[in-house]
């Protein structure tokens, strides 16, 4: 699905295929890794999760984001996650 919607890459950078060698699955677990703790930690500073040793659980906040997410689509989403920054910034 990510190579299907294009996920993680940036609009600007011209969507190429990656280069196959011996290590690609190693790189790949890297990249996928990297991209899955900055989500948490993302997630974490705006109080959508809440991280208990190796629990992660969705707060209030963030049970209310995926509720918007599923009844107003991710337009609203995305505005409530932009109003979640600028509070905290």
């Amino acid at each position: 699905m990510k190579y299907q919607f294009r996920l993680g890459e940036s609009k600007y950078k011209k969507i190429t295929e990656e280069p196959i060698d011996s290590n690609e699955p190693k790189y790949k677990m890297v990249k996928y890794r990297y991209t899955f703790n900055q989500v948490l930690s993302e997630a974490n500073d705006y109080k959508l999760i809440k991280q208990e040793d190796s629990v992660i659980a969705l707060t209030k906040s963030g049970i209310k984001a995926l509720e918007v997410y599923e009844q107003s689509g991710n337009v609203e989403f995305n505005c409530l996650l932009f109003r979640m920054m600028e509070e905290k910034h």
